[in-house]
């Protein structure tokens, strides 16, 4: 780097997130690893408060339930399908297309469960028939 008013200015061209060597993680540094830990768990609870949030409206629940439902072509995001073409004979390619699918399902929902466990699975009780709980009827005394 020259001392030069007359040069150009030289820009930074490192993309974010790429630590150089003055931005490096210093193990030696306590206070950097203490900032990191609490900006992780700092982000952690934004999270959280964000899904629990979402989660917490009938509203929310019912469109969360739809994203995940609409993981799987036939509607039920805990099922792998395994597709069969107009001949009856199994497709490979479907097959692994949809099991691509069922992962990302099955990412979203554990991420859901790893930040708002209680409104996730209430959204899974109002949702999923095989979670449906019959109503009881009031007991007309004899």
């Amino acid at each position: 780097m020259s001392d030069d008013p007359n040069d150009p200015p030289v820009e930074d061209d490192t993309p974010p997130g790429v630590e150089t060597p003055a931005t490096a993680h210093n193990l030696n540094d306590v206070g950097h690893e203490r900032r990191r830990r609490k900006r992780i768990d700092n982000e952690y609870e934004q999270a959280s408060k964000f899904w629990r949030d979402v989660f917490s409206t009938t509203v929310g629940r019912r469109e969360m339930w739809g994203l995940l439902k609409a993981t799987q072509p036939d509607g039920n995001p805990f099922d792998p399908s395994f597709p069969c073409g107009p001949n009856g004979f199994p497709q490979p390619e479907a097959t692994w297309f949809r099991a691509g699918q069922y992962a990302l399902g099955q990412t979203i929902w554990q991420s859901w469960l790893r930040l708002a466990p209680d409104a996730a699975v209430l959204m899974l009780q109002e949702h999923d028939p095989r979670f449906f709980q019959p109503r009881k009827r009031p007991r007309i005394p004899d």
